[in-house]
């Protein structure tokens, strides 16, 4: 067996989940291969640690718990497109809004430079010093 070979059959080793041939060629290979010896040692010390650690499952709503979970990622997935639809909603509304005040002062500065300009025209027809200069 080869090293990788070795490394994904450690945990079924050490659980002593493998049959007897598997067996006896990691036992051959781990003699030989100081590495993965290291790494047996390691996994091992790991997974002790982990058996010996008090884990507590949820006893009364388990069912229930998972039920809202998987409820929830389903429920995100369907309403998922909500908030791209709101945000393209919302700048297409800033859009436009900015839009027609953009031509609504544009359209009050030209009335205001016309309004301007005829009130010039119809007082250079007196004669007032001040407009002259």
């Amino acid at each position: 067996m080869k090293c990788d070979d070795i490394k994904n059959e450690l945990y079924f080793y050490i659980r002593n989940e493998i049959d007897l041939t598997t067996k006896k060629e990691i036992e051959n290979h781990i003699e030989k291969c100081s590495e993965c010896r290291k790494l047996l040692n390691e996994f091992s010390k790991t997974l002790n640690i982990i058996d010996k650690s008090i884990i507590e499952m949820p006893s009364k709503n388990w069912n229930y718990f998972a039920e809202k979970t998987v409820a929830g990622i389903h429920h995100r997935k369907i309403f998922g497109f909500l908030k791209p639809a709101i945000v393209f909603a919302v700048s297409l509304l800033v859009f436009t809004i900015s839009y027609k005040y953009y031509k609504y002062r544009s359209v009050q500065q030209t009335t205001s430079l016309t309004e301007t300009e005829e009130l010039v025209s119809y007082l250079s027809d007196f004669d007032i010093p001040e407009l002259s200069q």
